[in-house]
């Protein structure tokens, strides 16, 4: 399994030591990596609690499309949610998302 997920983002230009790469765990063992790893704490009744900081939630809005291609015929572009960005800004993000990823 791990080695089909190393391929995976080897593929997607992520270069990571797959030692890192956390696969199946239980629950338990999660929340106690998370812990000492002071990712979160455990409140008063024994859930997990965790700071998501000042972005929390998903943003439909926030979705970006390359401009070409069969993107430019099938996508809808009068939709407010489907924004489109340039080749060479998909290239640059990312570029730091596999960076920051590796």
């Amino acid at each position: 399994m791990l080695l089909m997920i190393e391929t995976i983002l080897l593929e997607s230009g992520i270069d990571c030591d797959i030692d890192r790469v956390h696969v199946d765990w239980s629950p338990a063992k999660l929340i106690e990596h998370a812990i000492s790893h002071h990712e979160g704490y455990l409140t008063s009744t024994g859930s997990l609690s965790v700071s998501t900081g000042a972005f929390t939630g998903r943003s439909p809005e926030n979705r970006y499309i390359v401009d070409a291609g069969a993107a430019e015929k099938n996508v809808n572009w009068n939709s407010p949610t489907n924004k489109p960005i340039d080749d060479k800004t998909y290239k640059r993000v990312r570029k730091n998302v596999t960076r920051y990823m590796s």
